[in-house]
């Protein structure tokens, strides 16, 4: 499967979707549009496919690939990495006793 069907597959299996929002950068008068990989339901921005809406171009959907599998990897626990971080983010310091 190539990267582009990879990454669409991504983002209609998981519930996420691509948002776009204009911007302006007024240093230079550029004019864009900024795209991000979100999560539907808790609107998580997972990825920035414009590159700050200026760099839309082929390199963004391989590290796009990789940053969506990561999330949803995380997001349904599906490797010990994704446990051992939700672990770190998790744990509290025990008290002295």
């Amino acid at each position: 499967m190539n990267k582009y069907k990879k990454l669409i597959e991504l983002i209609e299996n998981n519930d996420l979707e691509i948002q776009s929002k204009k911007c302006y950068d007024p240093q230079s008068a550029w004019h864009g549009e900024e795209l991000w990989i979100v999560d539907k339901k808790g609107q998580n921005r997972i990825f920035d496919l414009s590159g700050n809406g200026y760099c839309f171009h082929d390199d963004k959907v391989d590290e796009a690939v990789e940053e969506v599998e990561k999330y949803v990897d995380f997001k349904n626990m599906n490797t010990f990495d994704a446990f051992k971080k939700w672990v770190g983010k998790n744990a509290k310091p025990q008290e002295n006793a």
